[in-house]
């Protein structure tokens, strides 16, 4: 008589079988955790390059920034130059002065979009990943932005006030002369 343990024949063939399927599925989940382990390496790499990118656009934009407003500067000596040289009529260091003013305000619009530039790629960075790191780093960019667009909008303003001052110059002696 067969004891109530006792697996009869056919029930162990069917026994490895099950235990065959169990160490198959054992494999299986440790392929997976492997796979989830690789995934989560990945994300954060991916996400570590992320913030770095954010950070370096929001100092691209700073620099950006800074560059316009150095530009400004630029643009302001160069109209008081203008303007003492108009004085002092000696229209050619006005002229000079005037194309300086005129040079400092394009490279000051190139500041304002390169900053535009690099709030867009921080922008992006937030759109992919929205971490605080991230949305500091674009709110800076924007911020750098706009100061480089206002440096940008004077320093033209005074390469313009440059040119008239010359063009005044030269209608008043123009109007000397005839």
């Amino acid at each position: 008589m067969a004891n109530e343990n006792s697996i009869p024949v056919e029930s162990a063939s069917e026994l490895e079988l099950v235990n065959k399927k169990i160490d198959a599925l054992g494999l299986e989940i440790e392929s997976l955790r492997d796979g989830y382990t690789e995934l989560d390496k990945r994300y954060f790499g991916a996400i570590s390059t992320l913030k770095t990118l954010t950070d370096h656009a929001a100092q691209a934009a700073d620099c950006a920034a800074r560059s316009a407003e150095m530009s400004l500067s630029a643009s302001k000596h160069a109209l008081e130059a203008v303007e003492k040289a108009v004085l002092r009529e000696v229209i050619d260091m006005a002229q000079i002065a005037s194309t300086a003013a005129q040079r400092s305000a394009e490279s000051s619009l190139e500041a304002a979009a390169a900053a535009a530039a690099a709030a867009a790629a921080a922008a992006l960075a937030v759109a992919q990943h929205a971490e605080d790191a991230s949305v500091l780093a674009s709110a800076r960019a924007a911020e750098a932005t706009k100061s480089a667009s206002e440096s940008a909008a004077r320093a033209v303003q005074l390469s313009y006030e440059a040119a008239r001052l010359i063009r005044k110059h030269h209608d008043a002696e123009g109007k000397a002369k005839g």
